[in-house]
């Protein structure tokens, strides 16, 4: 994605009109076949390749480690807020393309699409009634890396409790 372009663009596969006919294709069977689907289009895929770490930007001698800066400008870029996927199919396929570039273990646990080695949203700890029953752990990489990658996510023009 060029930096000049002010709106990042909607990429819909050319497969999705097709299954508009809901007497040619019944919803169930819809969303199997589409959710089976590859919906990064060459386009986006473009995108996302532009992102990827360059050579210059992995540390060879540190066991190729990546820019972390580098990876939070990149991410920025790709996942700006307020940018709109074709489906939340494109945005995980996206993030997991985006991801495995960067040697990020993705996540998609509910409505955001993380790294595994974020910080955790939920309190483990407050679950267990005795404290004294909890197993110690000396060390824990998820607990002590922390990583802030994160994209939240939400459905356009989409009320859960709506009779639209």
């Amino acid at each position: 994605m060029s930096s000049e372009r002010d709106e990042p663009v909607l990429y819909i596969p050319d497969f999705v009109e097709e299954y508009f006919d809901v007497t040619k294709y019944p919803p169930l069977e819809t969303k199997k076949v589409l959710a089976a689907k590859q919906w990064v289009a060459d386009g986006l895929m473009s995108e996302v390749a532009d992102c990827f770490p360059s050579s210059a930007s992995i540390n060879h001698y540190n066991y190729n480690e990546r820019d972390c800066n580098l990876f939070a400008e990149k991410g920025a870029l790709l996942f700006p807020v307020g940018r709109i996927f074709a489906s939340s199919k494109q945005l995980d396929q996206a993030a997991e393309l985006f991801c495995n570039a960067w040697v990020v273990k993705k996540t998609h646990p509910g409505k955001y699409i993380g790294c595994h080695y974020g910080k955790s949203i939920h309190s483990h700890h407050s679950r267990l009634h005795d404290i004294s029953k909890r197993q110690k752990i000396e060390y824990c990489p998820k607990s002590s890396i922390e990583c802030p990658f994160r994209i939240n996510y939400h459905y356009v023009g989409y009320h859960r409790n709506s009779d639209e």
